[in-house]
C-alpha cells in the first residue's frame, strides 16, 4: 500500500489545480501498475485566504481524483488538524501531536474500508 498525501505547497506555489491533479494522476498511475494499493490523502487548498480561515477544505481534485481512478480517498483528516492551532506548528503544517492525530485518522480510515486491522 502506497499513502499519498501531496500537494499543498504546489498550491502555496500557485500552481494550476489542473496541474498538480495531472501530477498526483501520474503517481498513482504508477504506484497501481506497481501492483500496490494507492490510497488517496485529501489536502486543503492552501492559500493566504484558506490560512486565516478557521477552518481550510479539502481541495476538490483529490475526490475527483479518487472517482476517476478507482482508488480510496481519505477526505478532511489533514484539513481537521489545520484548523486547530493547538495542533499546528504553524499555520500549514501540523505539529508532533497534530501528525500523530493524523496518522490515527488515516488509520481509522483504512479501517473503516478494510485496509487495515
Amino acid at each position: 500500500m502506497v499513502i499519498i498525501e501531496i500537494g499543498g505547497n504546489d498550491f502555496l506555489r500557485r500552481r494550476s489545480p489542473k496541474a498538480v491533479k495531472e501530477d498526483i494522476r501520474r503517481i498513482i498511475v504508477s504506484v497501481k501498475q506497481s501492483g500496490a494499493q494507492a490510497v488517496l490523502v485529501a489536502v486543503p487548498e492552501l492559500s493566504l485566504l484558506s490560512i486565516v480561515a478557521t477552518k481550510p477544505s479539502d481541495a476538490p481534485i483529490y475526490e475527483e481524483l479518487a472517482k476517476e481512478e478507482k482508488v480510496p480517498l481519505i477526505p478532511n483528516v489533514f484539513a481537521d488538524i489545520l484548523s486547530q492551532p493547538a495542533l499546528c506548528a504553524d499555520k500549514i503544517h501540523p505539529n508532533a501531536a497534530g501528525y500523530q492525530l493524523m496518522a490515527a485518522g488515516i488509520y481509522a480510515s483504512l479501517q473503516k474500508v478494510g485496509l487495515a486491522q
